[in-house]
């Protein structure tokens, strides 16, 4: 590449480049609310040069990170001091926490109902069987039928309690 082609393409360049920022500068004028803002047309009328930026140096990844944690220091540190009285929903939350212990209990007592049924359920299997023993071994023969009767409906029972 020659001098020539490297300084038309820069000036090529150039003009690009301004025509995009008075394209953009004219854009940002129409806007509605930057139109009547006096610092904005100040900047637009003014005459004089511009200062210099002295800090125009690029940012660096370790720069940007610092950049970022001191701004999340400065969030956190003005979020963290605020302690938000909520009384409604302190209340609905011991409210909802007592529920909780309440139906706790309950399904304690539930699961224990469960297990004494069970076991009912096997005791009067027990005495099913027992009084049907009975009554086949008893000589008196009301009192055998009775016994035997009486066996039947725990065996009927026994059923229910599964």
């Amino acid at each position: 590449m020659s001098k020539e082609e490297d300084s038309s393409d820069q000036s090529e360049f150039v003009e690009k480049r301004r025509a995009s920022l008075e394209r953009y500068l004219n854009r940002t004028a129409a806007h509605q609310s930057l139109r009547v803002d006096p610092d904005f047309r100040e900047f637009l009328e003014l005459d004089a040069d511009l200062p210099k930026a002295n800090n125009t140096s690029t940012l660096s990844g370790k720069s940007v990170l610092k950049m970022f944690s001191k701004v999340g220091d400065k969030v956190n540190s003005s979020f963290s001091k605020i302690e938000e009285q909520d009384s409604w929903f302190e209340e609905k939350t011991v409210m909802v926490e007592n529920l909780d212990n309440q139906l706790r209990k309950l399904w304690i007592a539930t699961e224990s109902l469960v297990h004494y049924r069970k076991s009912l359920t096997g005791h009067t299997y027990t005495v099913a069987k027992g009084l049907a023993a009975l009554g086949s071994t008893e000589e008196n023969t009301k009192l055998s039928s009775a016994l035997e009767q009486l066996g039947d409906v725990y065996l009927k029972v026994e059923k229910v309690h599964e």
